[in-house]
């Protein structure tokens, strides 16, 4: 850090901000439970895709001029739902192949469940989530330690 001119330093303080970085751990010790992939993919509601595709086709047209304009309409996309790009099937086929391998080598497991868009605005979204999720364990009788991560961090309210 000591190497770094100011400017460069606050340009990361900036962009820490923004971004969250997390180390994912490649190796798992043997004596712990085995490791359970859960994944709730929520479709957009007809509203919100009319939403994101005019906010996308603006992002493609007009021109960046610097890094919080960039992080401005990319914070505007995830307000309708998860980046698109990270959701793409090209990347979820690729990811889901590295993850097969490390659930070959891991023996972990790895559930995706798609919940329909009704079911989830009937009731809060994250307490909703959070049910499935705690139903799913107990029927698992797996591992007694739940992480959930979220993107949802306006719906976090109760």
């Amino acid at each position: 850090m000591s190497s770094l001119s100011k400017g460069s330093n606050d340009i990361l303080h900036l962009s820490l901000r923004h971004l969250s970085l997390r180390h994912i751990k490649t190796t798992h010790l043997k004596s712990l439970p085995t490791i359970s992939h859960h994944y709730e993919l929520l479709p957009l509601n007809p509203t919100m895709q009319q939403e994101y595709s005019t906010l996308y086709k603006e992002l493609l047209s007009s021109k960046i001029k610097g890094p919080g304009e960039c992080f401005r309409n990319i914070n505007k996309l995830q307000i309708c739902c998860n980046h698109h790009i990270m959701l793409n099937t090209i990347a979820d086929a690729y990811l889901e192949d590295q993850e097969g391998r490390r659930t070959q080598h891991n023996s972990s497991t790895i559930t995706r469940t798609i919940v329909d868009v009704e079911t989830c605005m009937m009731s809060r979204k994250i307490a909703h989530l959070l049910k499935r999720l705690l139903k799913n364990k107990q029927s698992n009788c797996g591992p007694t330690k739940l992480v959930v991560y979220t993107q949802w961090t306006q719906f976090l309210d109760f």
